[in-house]
């Protein structure tokens, strides 16, 4: 089975190359900034171009430069307004054409020919298209992000300055292998870039394999403040069949347990991975009184506010390796999965999130059984597992102990693990309540 798979590794730039890694950064964050700007003008009788618009940021920094009573930010002069609902789309943007328009700018703006044309280019064509694509289908679909806020249905929003990301095309960005210290000569371990001073120097913790065809390469700044580089590789992997038939999981607070008495964490890598989790936040808990204590946007507070940035960026990093290591573990060893909390039959139910994380626990648990070939059925939601498979009444069942049920209504008898797998997901309550997890 072919799998797509992003290896990613930490750089480790001098500062020569940060800069440089942050000006092709910035300039990247711009042009997609300045793209969705003239997409949200497209209803708009003029349509700007993107040279345009960029000598129109020029001249309002000025003026807010010159005059600093006067500040008006572009995106408020701009925003759609309730009345530009009503007018027909006049103005047909495609990535094509903002690519056209991108080269003229190039040729005018002196500091964008000091970036490479092709993540320029992709910040246009790839990365905007593409939210613009995701936001299409989830208005086509109904499919919303949150209730509460106000953009439901995930319209872009321009980038911000902490995350900084720059797509590489496939033959943009070559890879050396000169270190030994990698563990090998087949090791990566220095790569180049377009216009980058000297080889950037590469942590490797693990080799990509070489039958592996490597795609875009895209390089990151997270909110540690340091740069990680992803490779997107697809490989050919043979998953070996699963030894065990179905297995019941069950989410209650931060474990992870099955129906033979297997808790996750396990004693041993990921016990340590969760203590570590625990230390972790006490230290937020703490740098967050010290920071209360300081005068806000002060040097200290800056300061202050970099190391808790780095702190949850470490919790959030060993989580999700928790949730990999837990969810390998799971579709290796089951053909079939059954998700379900049955803690809440014998007690309220907690509305908090366990410390896991439900929605990104199963959505790595659904895309790693359908690698390994096997089935994820959710019986999450309380009322449906109170129900009955045979009737299909709901609150119809006599509970006599942790493990048996009973319907009242048609007398069948069986286990709850049982009776919760075999009852449809099609119910009218299932697919509003199943939406809080997924």
């Amino acid at each position: 089975m072919i799998v797509s798979r992003v290896y990613r590794y930490r750089l480790e730039p001098t500062p020569q190359q940060k800069k440089y890694l942050l000006r092709v950064g910035m300039g990247c964050r711009y042009i997609y900034n300045l793209g969705l700007q003239q997409r949200s003008l497209a209803r708009n009788d003029k349509l700007p171009s993107l040279y345009e618009l960029h000598q129109q940021r020029l001249s309002e920094f000025q003026q807010q430069k010159d005059e600093s009573e006067e500040k008006q930010s572009l995106a408020k002069q701009f925003s759609l307004g309730s009345d530009s609902s009503t007018r027909p789309i006049k103005h047909m943007i495609t990535g094509q054409k903002q690519s056209k328009e991108l080269t003229a700018l190039r040729r005018q703006t002196d500091w964008m020919k000091e970036i490479p044309f092709s993540c320029l280019q992709n910040a246009l064509v790839v990365d905007l298209h593409q939210a613009f694509q995701h936001f299409y289908r989830r208005v086509r679909n109904g499919k919303k992000i949150s209730e509460a806020s106000k953009n439901s249905f995930g319209y872009p929003v321009p980038r911000r300055k902490s995350h900084l990301s720059i797509l590489w095309k496939p033959n943009d960005v070559s890879i050396k292998s000169l270190s030994k210290a990698c563990g090998g000569k087949d090791y990566f371990s220095e790569i180049r870039m377009p216009k980058c001073p000297g080889l950037m120097r590469m942590r490797q913790d693990r080799p990509i394999p070489e039958a592996a065809k490597i795609g875009q390469k895209r390089v990151i700044q997270e909110s540690d403040a340091h740069w990680y580089i992803g490779f997107t590789v697809e490989e050919n992997i043979d998953w070996h069949s699963a030894a065990e038939e179905i297995g019941f999981v069950t989410l209650s607070g931060s474990t992870v347990s099955l129906q033979d008495g297997t808790v996750y964490p396990l004693a041993g890598k990921q016990d340590r991975t969760w203590t570590l989790v625990r230390v972790v936040d006490q230290k937020i808990a703490k740098k967050r009184r010290q920071l209360a204590r300081k005068d806000k946007f002060s040097e200290n507070w800056r300061k202050q506010s970099q190391q808790i940035s780095k702190l949850q960026h470490k919790r959030a990093e060993a989580l999700k390796s928790l949730r990999h290591e837990i969810t390998n573990q799971l579709a290796s060893r089951f053909r079939s999965l059954v998700v379900t909390d049955l803690s809440a039959l014998s007690g309220p139910v907690d509305s908090a999130e366990p410390l896991l994380g439900v929605a990104d626990f199963l959505k790595q648990l659904d895309y790693k059984m359908n690698w390994h070939g096997g089935e994820l059925t959710l019986a999450m939601v309380p009322e449906l597992a109170q129900g009955c498979s045979q009737c299909g009444r709901v609150k119809s069942f006599v509970q006599r102990n942790l493990n048996s049920f009973c319907c009242n209504v048609c007398g069948f008898e069986t286990l709850i693990l049982a009776n919760v797998t075999q009852i449809p997901l099609s119910a009218k309550h299932s697919e509003n309540e199943l939406s809080r997890y997924t």
